[in-house]
């Protein structure tokens, strides 16, 4: 399914806030939730009531994206002997648990990798409690959500001024974001490398300036000469910062060019809703539009299986409801099958038994079809009754007939009684007597010379002056 609409949520300890963003639309935000937690919860339970804000507002989408504050991370510029992502995801961890003199088992890491070295890439790294990460994953998805990926605010901040302001077509030009409570640096990057970012705490208005003009000269003096800077931009009108006393003391040319009024709002944004938070959350919710850059938390530790699940769900219930569709199918065949064999026999059973009853007794034959027999004995029946004929050789006048021209072509001399003749289907019965034993051997000759008729077993004794005898004989077929 194509996806139409992501949402992106900006986490911090005190507040949150979430956008949804339509993909279709030229990146319209057609909604923007303001989330002030409640007072005397954790920063932990922050995470659950946004969740639940979300769901209770049907701010929802189709996927899900995380902005943590820089007060959940710590980043790091190390410098790894690897130049390919995935060489430098096996090792950046070990690298990230020296730098932070910590147990590798106890941090979430993840990375950017901002620029190359003589000896492998130069990385940006940034580490959080993994405890701490977990919770805030658990409390969202106790809500009712679960974000695709979890990024440092930074990473989102670097890609939403990319969409709005194109910084990587100015290297020469220094990004800050000063928000309430903390400050942003981009630097842009080059040759698809991620930018250089820097989150740093802002005290109160009075020493902002201050603060701002010692980060500052820290950027340009770690620039280097390759790449000098030149301009700086705030990319939101910063509150309690003397924009040319930072000019003429890092001689960098300063301005303001917002990114916010770059967006596109289907209502208007509240003045009262900080526009760091949302440009934190807008670019968390242009993960999707850009995944060559990214830095997500949840793959250390939980990696994200969301779709996956969705997936195999989908097949698991497209295969059980195709194994009941195709059982339902061969039951109903199966019956049918069922229904037509038993009618089938009903049918066979009659039939039988009313052959019966028209062939006197006889059997159904096993070689032919029962219709085609009772077709021609029906035949042979009306050929009888017409005259035209005695019928096939099978019949029983047929059989007599051969019987009797058989006794006629004995001898003159033979004295033949026939007492008794028992007709089956196939075979005649025939008992009687003669006036010896010579007659009844001359009459078994004879009827054994008949063409149309086998002589079959034969038995003979004297009774006074009479030859007894008993012969079967059948037509020859």
């Amino acid at each position: 399914m194509e996806q139409t609409h992501s949402m992106g949520l900006y986490l911090a300890r005190s507040r949150a806030l979430a956008v949804r963003l339509s993909e279709k639309n030229q990146g319209t935000i057609t909604a923007v939730l303001d989330i002030q937690p409640t007072e005397g919860h954790s920063a932990q339970t922050t995470a659950l009531e946004a969740a639940r804000a979300v769901s209770r507002h049907s701010v929802v989408a189709e996927s899900m994206f995380v902005a943590l504050d820089c007060g959940y991370y710590t980043q790091y510029h190390l410098h790894s002997e690897f130049s390919e992502p995935r060489q430098v995801e096996s090792t950046i961890k070990f690298d990230a648990e020296e730098a932070a003199a910590a147990d590798a088992m106890n941090l979430a890491v993840t990375f950017a990798i901002t620029g190359p070295l003589p000896t492998g890439s130069e990385v940006a790294t940034f580490t959080a409690d993994r405890q701490t990460v977990t919770d805030i994953l658990l409390d969202i998805q106790e809500g009712g959500l679960d974000p695709e990926m979890m990024e440092p605010d930074a990473v989102c901040l670097s890609r939403v001024l990319e969409r709005t302001l194109g910084i990587s077509k100015h290297p020469d030009t220094l990004y800050i974001l000063a928000t309430e409570n903390n400050g942003y640096f981009i630097q842009p990057g080059q040759g698809g490398y991620a930018p250089k970012m820097r989150s740093f705490l802002l005290q109160g208005h009075q020493q902002r300036t201050a603060a701002l003009t010692r980060e500052m000269l820290l950027a340009v003096a770690s620039a280097g000469e390759e790449q000098p800077l030149k301009k700086a931009v705030f990319v939101d009108a910063p509150e309690g910062v003397d924009r040319q006393t930072l000019a003429e003391r890092t001689g960098l040319e300063v301005r303001v060019e917002s990114a916010v009024e770059k967006l596109n709002f289907e209502t208007p944004l509240d003045r009262d809703i900080s526009a760091g938070a949302v440009l934190m959350a807008v670019g968390a919710a242009m993960a999707p539009l850009e995944r060559e850059i990214t830095a997500d938390f949840r793959r250390d530790f939980m990696p994200y299986q969301g779709k996956r699940k969705m997936m195999e769900s989908s097949l698991r219930l497209a295969g059980i409801s195709l194994t009941i569709l195709l059982a339902a199918i061969a039951i109903y065949f199966q019956s049918r099958t069922w229904r037509m064999n038993a009618y089938a026999q009903t049918l066979n059973t009659k039939l039988a038994q009313e052959y019966r009853a028209a062939m006197y007794g006889g059997n159904p034959p096993t070689t032919e079809a029962i219709t085609s027999r009772l077709r021609r004995t029906l035949i042979n029946v009306r050929r009888v009754q017409e005259g035209l004929g005695p019928g096939d050789d099978k019949s029983v006048p047929a059989k007599l007939t051969f019987l009797l021209e058989a006794i006629n072509n004995a001898p003159p001399s033979v004295d033949v009684v026939i007492q008794q003749i028992t007709l089956t289907e196939r075979t005649m019965r025939v008992r009687g007597d003669t006036n010896g034993r010579r007659a009844t051997l001359d009459l078994f000759e004879s009827i054994k010379k008949h063409p149309r008729l086998r002589f079959g077993q034969e038995r003979m004794s004297m009774a006074g002056n009479r030859d007894s005898f008993e012969f079967t004989v059948e037509p020859v077929q």
